[in-house]
This record gives C-alpha cells, structure tokens and sequence, in this order.
C-alpha cells in the first residue's frame, strides 16, 4: 500500500495527461502525445529514462513532457491549483532534486527539449 499522496499521483496521472493532450491538441499542429515508457540511451545501453509522455508536433522540437499531480492542490479546482507556488507557480525545479536529475539526464542523452506539466 503506497502512502496517500503517491495513490493520488497515480490515480491522477492518466486525467492529466488526457487533458495536457486537449489543450496541446488545440496549441499544435498535427499534436501528437506518445509514452515511450523505457527509452535506452543509443551511446550507453546500460542508462535509461521513464518518461510521462514525449509531445510531437509539426511546429515545435520533441519535447520531454515529466507529468506530477501534487497531492498539496488535491482539492483545487486544476486552473487554480496550478497557479499556486507550493504547486505549479512559476514551474522552477529545484537545481539537485530527483526531478531535475532526470530532466537533465533526458535533454542531455536524449536530445529532447523538455515540458514539465502539473
């Protein structure tokens, strides 16, 4: 049993990436949301990323998109939740977390720009 506020993210997960996807679908040409799952670095096959999901579209680069559905705005309505510091604010990564780790490891193997969605 997973502690409550993981049970939310995976709970969640799915809807955000649903909705990310209707508002990308109006924002992009021929938008197109794919979830690679495990992508093996070509250079060193013992390195690997899990990403949420990689936007394609015809006017932008591939982007890395990391999805998190904080536990802090569970009973905000999305649009007011993310607008919250603790939540989504200005969308900063703390330089050394995990998440930036991650996201740095995908742009610099993978060559992808990258989106992080609350």
């Amino acid at each position: 049993m997973y502690p409550e506020a993981i049970q939310h993210g995976i709970k969640e997960e799915d809807n955000a990436k649903f909705y990310y996807s209707k508002v990308c679908e109006k924002q992009h040409s021929s938008f197109e949301f794919e979830e690679p799952g495990l992508i093996i670095s070509r250079h060193y096959s013992w390195i690997g990323a899990s990403l949420d999901g990689i936007r394609k579209c015809q006017c932008c680069d591939p982007t890395a998109v990391e999805v998190k559905c904080p536990f802090k705005g569970k009973d905000l309505d999305p649009k007011v939740a993310f607008l919250l510091p603790s939540v989504g604010g200005e969308k900063k990564i703390k330089m050394g977390c995990i998440f930036w780790m991650k996201i740095t490891y995908i742009i610099s193997k993978f060559r992808l720009a990258w989106q992080f969605q609350v």
